[in-house]
């Protein structure tokens, strides 16, 4: 049926996107896309997540072949199904809600917009901090660091270094933690953080 079909297409995206056909993983990933917004229309169907979900890999897609500005549209969509979703399953959603505004703002940063993404990586940090802190199944400590960095990093390209120094100090007190459990995954991550967090200091 069609929900195998879009479910085929979007491996067939990740598949072509992993070989390096950036070009050619975006047509099955848009197919997708609209499979999934056609089976959408019923909510009580259940796709609502999906579409969101296909939608953010649709972004991801765009981005990584260098436009842009085409990439911002699904990622603003995705971002606001996982909000709605969330407003109605609050213990649901969120990590997903989490993923989708880091995106957002990544995908708003690259069109070349340096203030704008800073309110979505500080939503992102505080949707994915919470779950942490709550030990929730859905919480991700790597994902917080990336959520961190991401967050310090449009602390500093709106000119607030200052700001972005305790983002970046936080995250690498999280990864050496994570470093200490398991070097091999971690430990460029780490050295990759505090060359980071040097630059803020510095600036």
């Amino acid at each position: 049926g069609r929900p195998g079909l879009a479910a085929a297409l979007g491996a067939l995206s990740a598949l072509r996107a992993e070989a390096g056909d950036r070009e050619g993983a975006v047509a099955p990933a848009r197919e997708a896309v609209d499979i999934y917004r056609s089976l959408s229309e019923n909510p009580e169907d259940g796709f609502v997540p999906t579409l969101a979900g296909a939608l953010h890999q649709l972004s991801n897609r765009i981005s990584a072949t260098g436009d842009h500005t085409a990439a911002l549209p699904p990622a603003k969509e995705a971002a606001k199904l996982y909000a709605e979703l969330g407003m109605k399953r609050p213990d649901r959603y969120q990590a997903e809600l989490a993923e989708a505004m880091n995106a957002l703002g990544d995908r708003i940063a690259d069109t070349g917009d340096r203030t704008t993404p800073v309110p979505f990586g500080k939503q992102a940090v505080r949707l994915q901090r919470e779950l942490v802190e709550e030990e929730h199944p859905d919480a991700s400590v790597p994902a917080l660091v990336e959520y961190l960095l991401n967050y310090a990093r449009h602390l500093a390209a709106a000119r607030e270094p200052v700001e972005a120094v305790p983002r970046g100090e936080e995250a690498v007190g999280h990864l050496r933690s994570l470093a200490a459990e398991d070097p091999e995954a971690f430990r460029p991550r780490l050295a990759a953080a505090l060359h980071e967090l040097g630059g803020h200091r510095a600036a």
